[in-house]
Order: structure tokens, then C-alpha cells, then sequence
């Protein structure tokens, strides 16, 4: 089976998902990160989610296309919502505004447990997420 080229971005947030783990790929739209990783043998599976029903049905195409679709739930989901169920480890949230990530995390008290890993890349306001992540005990 062919991995999928991604991008310089995602390749770059690719290289912190820890080994073995399972992940959460939030905003997912097309799930490549996440087949990626799996077909990489990077990581075990976890879930993809998006607010929208669009990426949702984007996603599961993909993980079928890629024969990826045991490994990952695909779930219709606002933010992290759903996402604990899951027992995710690294927990990616990429190419949205740092405020809404910031909002995101704000509204998953389970984010705080030191065990999992947030991988954050935001499009805009930068300033506005590292501020939240150093007010919020987050080491950056």
C-alpha cells in the first residue's frame, strides 16, 4: 500500500507523534496525517474528527482508500468532544486560529493530564494560543 505525500507542514507535525501511541487528528479534513503515521508504522490507530460533515465523509473515504479504516473511528465531533472514549495519547489540532484552538483545549479538562501530548499548529494568532498554553501550565 503507497503512503501518502503530505505536506512539509504535516510531515513537520508528523515527527512529534511519539511511537505506538494512539492519536487524535482534530479538524482532520482528509485524514492524511493520520494514514500517514499508521501506514508509516508510527502509531496504532485512533480516531479523526471534524466539525463538519464534509471532512468527516473525506476522512472515512480516505482511511478505506488506504486501508486504514480498522485502525480509525471517524467521528462527526465538535472540538475534542467524544475524543476521550478513545484513549488517545497525542492529541493533534493543526491549521486553525490559535484562538479557536486555545477554545478547543479549554473545553476538554482532559488535556491537562500529563500524559498526553498536545501537538498545536496554528494558522493565526500564534500569540494568542502560547499565551493560554503558558496562563494554563502547558510547557511549550
Amino acid at each position: 500500500m503507497n503512503i501518502p505525500k503530505i505536506s512539509k507542514r504535516l510531515t513537520s507535525a508528523a515527527s512529534l507523534a511519539r511511537d505506538g501511541v494512539r492519536i487524535a487528528d482534530i479538524g482532520t479534513d482528509h485524514a492524511y496525517l493520520p494514514i500517514y503515521l499508521y501506514l508509516s508504522g508510527k502509531v496504532s490507530g485512533g480516531v479523526v474528527s471534524d466539525i463538519n460533515q464534509g471532512p468527516v465523509d473525506r476522512a472515512r473515504a480516505n482511511l478505506r482508500a488506504y486501508a486504514s479504516e480498522n485502525a480509525f473511528v471517524a467521528q462527526r465531533a465538535d472540538g475534542l468532544s467524544g475524543v476521550l472514549e478513545h484513549h488517545v495519547d497525542d492529541i493533534f489540532i493543526l491549521g486553525m486560529g490559535g484562538e479557536l484552538i486555545a477554545s478547543i483545549i479549554e473545553d476538554a479538562p482532559f488535556t491537562k493530564n500529563s500524559s498526553i501530548r498536545l501537538v498545536l499548529q496554528p494558522m493565526t494568532h500564534s500569540e494568542i494560543l502560547r499565551k493560554y498554553l503558558l496562563d494554563n501550565g502547558v510547557e511549550i
